[in-house]
């Protein structure tokens, strides 16, 4: 469930479709971004940043080098999923 798609169908049928409570999901729409979440937002905008300033020549592998001499601990599996 996202919020763009509350002005399209309402929020009580989205609710009935993905068997949520209405007070379920202004529950959810509520919470605080957990320090997880925060720590990867950051790493996709170090991410996209280091593939745009490699021309976009960088995979994977070569941006979890690069994150890690920055001294980010990062696995490529991680990176690969952003």
């Amino acid at each position: 469930m996202t919020n763009d798609h509350r002005f399209v169908c309402g929020i009580a049928k989205m609710c009935a479709t993905f068997h949520v409570s209405r007070s379920g999901y202004y529950n959810w729409t509520k919470r605080k971004a957990s320090k997880r979440e925060k720590w990867s937002k950051k790493l996709v905008h170090r991410v996209r940043r280091i593939f745009l300033d490699s021309r976009r020549l960088f995979g994977s592998p070569q941006i979890a080098k690069v994150l890690r001499k920055q001294g980010t601990t990062v696995s490529e599996k991680t990176v690969a999923a952003l």
